[in-house]
């Protein structure tokens, strides 16, 4: 149920509130004939009314908008509706839903005949991945990479075409922006449609196109881009860069460029979540007698102090130095340091008889109290590599 009160979206369909995609859909498309700016010309309270049904359909068809305006109301929703975004016209409300009407009024919607057929366009986003070194992802970098994408139109910059142009209704598709091709079947005639090839879609034509382009507003190019990578950016994280896309149409805005990050193995450390994990071997006597040891970490070596008596599978931890926090850069995972100790295989004389005499004293007898039991070597590496 609403907790909060504002615009009741069911009943501006007509519908319940448990009603079925299926069954809002029906209902908006009902509502959506009746109010059509085509069968309402000049007429501005069914223009309302037609908006006023479409952002209650752009809500209540989408199931997260719809989940967040069930619990919250309009607060759920707010800035994400037309009534909240402002400016909205009738053409980008065909741009949105214009599917759902199907073939109203001869196979054409609102926006394909309406005269605004070349307004400016948004450009297509692009989606690449960038693979980074652990010392990359710690510190942050800039990247400059080579793209291959659309960019604008110098000749015309960005227009399409020249000023004399002249729009004339595509003799292909009379203006529908669709063509129809009918194919007999052992079940009967079917109909298919496609964006017509010749106006791309727009039902109409233009005279006076640029030469460079074509019409399109855009060209091909090679282009270097600068990408600063924050650091924390880790394997899977996926960075917008605005308006790095392909360029718009008629004067639109460029798409947005999408990283996505892919992490090089790193020849020493591995990791898991922001800690870096180091795997140490240690000889029996260190072990025993404690040291210190100098540990890769990726802004430098940090001296570790081993202590006394470390037994294989003891986990060292250094705070401060693991991966940054990409969204609180105040914090950061630690170094972890796995200890594991090898046994000599082979011994000399010397050393034969040392460990013999060590085997002898109380502390490396079998009869000696027992450590305090801790957790087994296979629950530390669960932990560990989970």
């Amino acid at each position: 149920m609403r907790t909060a009160v504002g615009k009741d979206y069911y009943a501006i369909l007509g519908v319940p509130q448990n009603a079925t995609l299926e069954e809002i859909k029906a209902a908006y498309r009902k509502l959506a004939m009746q109010y059509h700016p085509d069968r309402n010309p000049g007429d501005a309270a069914a223009e309302e009314k037609f908006k006023e049904i479409s952002e209650a359909y752009e809500v209540l068809s989408d199931p997260e908008k719809r989940r967040r305006y069930d619990q919250f109301g309009m607060e759920g929703v707010r800035g994400q509706t037309w009534s909240t975004q402002g400016g909205v016209t009738i053409e980008d409300i065909f741009e949105h839903f214009g599917d759902i009407f199907g073939d109203f009024f001869g196979g054409r919607t609102y926006q394909q005949r309406s005269s605004h057929q070349y307004r400016p366009r948004k450009g297509q986003d692009i989606r690449i991945t960038l693979s980074l070194g652990l010392d990359e992802i710690v510190r942050g970098v800039t990247k400059k990479i080579k793209l291959r994408r659309r960019v604008v139109c110098t000749t015309c910059e960005g227009k399409g075409f020249g000023p004399n142009a002249q729009h004339t209704t595509c003799r292909v598709c009379h203006g529908s922006g669709q063509v129809r091709r009918v194919t007999n079947t052992f079940l009967g005639q079917m109909v298919t449609a496609s964006t017509c090839p010749a106006c791309g879609g727009m039902g109409r034509s233009i005279s006076d196109r640029c030469p460079t382009c074509d019409g399109e507003s855009a060209v091909w190019a090679e282009v270097t881009v600068e990408l600063p990578i924050p650091p924390g950016a880790t394997e899977g994280t996926t960075l917008r860069f605005n308006e790095k896309g392909h360029a718009g149409k008629y004067g639109g805005s460029s798409g947005d460029l999408y990283v996505v990050i892919e992490e090089k193995p790193h020849p020493e450390l591995r990791r898991k979540g922001l800690d870096l994990i180091y795997h140490l071997e240690l000889n029996p006597v260190d072990a025993m007698l404690g040291t210190e040891v100098l540990i890769p970490a990726i802004d430098k070596k940090v001296k570790v102090k081993v202590p006394p008596g470390t037994s294989s599978g003891r986990i060292l931890r250094v705070h401060g130095y693991g991966i940054p926090n990409l969204r609180n850069r105040n914090k950061r995972g630690s170094l972890l340091v796995y200890v594991s100790i090898w046994v000599p295989s082979t011994l000399t004389e010397t050393e034969r008889r040392l460990v013999e005499e060590l085997r002898a004293q109380p502390h490396f007898s079998q009869k000696s109290p027992s450590r305090k039991k801790g957790k087994s070597f296979f629950e530390k590496l669960r932990e560990i590599f989970s």
